[in-house]
């Protein structure tokens, strides 16, 4: 019930991320881009929540079903990374601890000789965390440490909706930290 009502509220907060972004004139990623992906972040209350949807190509150097096993041992390997949120994101104050993650990647899970699989189809890591935050009020930097992992990102456009107001920043291995206060 309780997770319910968390979805549901994490759910409208994107959804205004996406309207916000809207409003301002900011640009999507409607676009399937390698060497991109975008991030929507939202702290609300004492619950910080991050969304990441980023092209297979920039997390695995391929965009199809792994064919061999070493392409299978690369993408167990990738989950696992993101399933570990200390390693892709580093939270500067606030004493957040992590709630829950989630990583899905659609197209990936079937065979490539598969009747399922579609060799047109361009695949995406959809990735998402949930933090609880002792106080929220002290958490100063978000950091995004998947470069260091991924070296096919090039640039994240990421969004944000905090306390003090919204915003929007382009991230790269060289500028990844977004100010929360």
């Amino acid at each position: 019930m309780i997770q319910q009502k968390l979805l549901k509220q994490v759910v409208i907060v994107l959804i205004s991320l996406i309207l916000v972004g809207q409003v301002t004139g900011e640009t999507h990623l409607d676009a399937h881009v390698h060497g991109e992906a975008k991030m929507m972040i939202v702290l609300e209350n004492n619950q910080l929540f991050i969304e990441i949807e980023t092209p297979a190509m920039n997390v695995l150097g391929y965009e199809h079903p792994p064919e061999n096993k070493q392409q299978q041992q690369g993408l167990k390997q990738a989950v696992q990374t993101f399933e570990q949120s200390s390693q892709i994101i580093k939270l500067h104050g606030g004493f957040c601890l992590p709630h829950s993650q989630n990583v899905e990647t659609p197209g990936l899970e079937h065979k490539a000789d598969s009747p399922y699989h579609d060799h047109n189809a361009h695949t995406e890591f959809h990735i998402s965390y949930i933090w609880t935050c002792k106080n929220a009020r002290d958490l100063k930097e978000i950091e995004l440490s998947l470069f260091e992992h991924f070296p096919g990102f090039d640039m994240i456009r990421a969004q944000w909706i905090f306390t003090r107001g919204q915003g929007a920043a382009t991230l790269d291995s060289k500028h990844r930290l977004i100010k929360v206060k």
